[in-house]
């Protein structure tokens, strides 16, 4: 697992979800920026 590349995309689900589920946080995930290379 240490080597899995994930994704902007994706690693924005996994961490509301953690946020969210386990933490029981209500967190937004629409303040994060996207990456440099996904403005293109």
């Amino acid at each position: 697992i240490a080597d899995t590349v994930v994704h902007a995309p994706t690693a924005a689900v996994i961490y509301q979800f953690a946020e969210v589920v386990l933490a029981g946080r209500d967190t937004r995930v629409h303040d994060l920026e996207q990456p440099v290379f996904a403005w293109r």
